[in-house]
């Protein structure tokens, strides 16, 4: 039980370590020009945070099999699977501010409440991710074979 719960911890930090990773020198500005360069890379972002969420259900639901939040957070990880979908999502939150807030002020005091962790992990993830992806992807831009550009920038 004590390893579960110590796997369900490091999943849980892992929001939390990659927000604080960019948010040192202004590297959230270099990550937006890189994902804003073609609809591909703002799309991986977001098959990625389906990827992280659903890894976090798989080692929350060994650890507590039967809880009410994981029946709600994962009617949003199946939404994400549709990756396009979840991009358009990601890019509506990140354009309207209230929206932003209102996500935020819904995830820190719901994650007190016992059952519903899931939940407030999920929307700090996609506050995380939506934070990270452009206002508005450009389209004619070509796309370099390196990722020298993003990194140098």
């Amino acid at each position: 039980m004590t390893a579960k719960l110590l796997f369900i911890l490091l999943v849980s930090l892992l929001p939390l370590a990659v927000s604080i990773a960019l948010a040192r020198k202004g590297r959230l500005t270099v990550v937006r020009r890189c994902l804003s360069r073609s609809e591909k890379r703002a799309n991986f972002a977001a098959s990625l945070l389906a990827i992280v969420i659903l890894l976090f259900h798989l080692a929350y639901s060994l650890a507590f099999p039967v809880t009410i939040g994981l029946a709600f957070s994962s009617l949003y990880a199946f939404f994400a699977i549709a990756v396009k979908r979840n991009t358009l999502l990601l890019l509506f939150i990140r354009s309207s501010m209230p929206i932003y807030l209102g996500i935020f002020a819904i995830a820190v005091p719901i994650g007190f409440i016992p059952g519903m962790f899931p939940i407030a992990y999920t929307l700090s993830a996609v506050l995380i991710t939506a934070a990270c992806l452009p206002d508005i992807p450009q389209q004619n831009i070509t796309e370099s074979n390196t990722t020298k550009d993003c990194i140098n920038e």
